[in-house]
């Protein structure tokens, strides 16, 4: 004998919040365990997000990049009229110009 098919139920619908204000973050998470090195990494995010004037880190100025030498015996390499014209084309080609 084989066994009725029962057909699978809808979910239910969640239910709509109260009108008013949502609870805080605060309030949902109340009494949850966090991790210190998560603490950390959320407290550098926001701080990086928040853009407050005067923040005590800040990030190292980039170094400007050095000049690449040149070797004097070497011809420089100066592209022809045909190649940036192929270059161009090709260009086109791929934005379908």
């Amino acid at each position: 004998m084989r066994a009725a098919q029962v057909a699978p139920r809808e979910p239910e619908a969640a239910p709509l919040p109260p009108s008013g204000p949502a609870p805080s973050l605060d309030a949902v998470f109340a009494g949850a365990s966090v991790d210190p090195a998560d603490s950390r990494a959320a407290a550098r995010l926001a701080g990086a997000f928040s853009g407050a004037p005067g923040a005590t880190t800040r990030t190292p100025p980039t170094p400007p990049t050095p000049t690449p030498r040149v070797n004097p015996r070497l011809p420089q390499a100066q592209e022809s009229e045909e190649d940036v014209a192929k270059f161009r084309a090709w260009l086109d080609g791929l934005t379908g110009e």
